[in-house]
């Protein structure tokens, strides 16, 4: 019971509408928003419900790497990677990374 109502109140600082507030929904909107920010963190709640969540690595790697911090998007995407995330996706942000960089 402790951990449902500890769950709860990390997916209540979601700052996503209420029918979003799961993890990972909802984030993609303020990623092509341009919201970086509010999608970081929120994959932040995501990834501190479950920490084996792959896509919610690479889904903030993405958002890091869109503010140029290009140390922390590295950090996500192998991470991304040793969780099992997509290695073409992934090849593909890292040399997006190095060519911005």
């Amino acid at each position: 019971m402790a951990l449902k109502v500890q769950t709860m109140m990390l997916i209540s600082r979601l700052d996503c509408p209420l029918s979003l507030k799961t993890p990972n929904l909802g984030n993609t909107g303020y990623y092509m928003k341009g919201e970086y920010g509010i999608a970081i963190k929120n994959h932040d709640v995501a990834i501190s419900l479950d920490d084996n969540d792959a896509y919610a690595y690479y889904s903030r790697g993405l958002a890091y790497s869109s503010l140029g911090d290009a140390t922390k998007a590295r950090a996500d995407f192998n991470e991304a990677l040793e969780l099992g995330h997509n290695r073409d996706e992934i090849e593909a942000a890292l040399k997006d990374l190095d060519e911005d960089g």
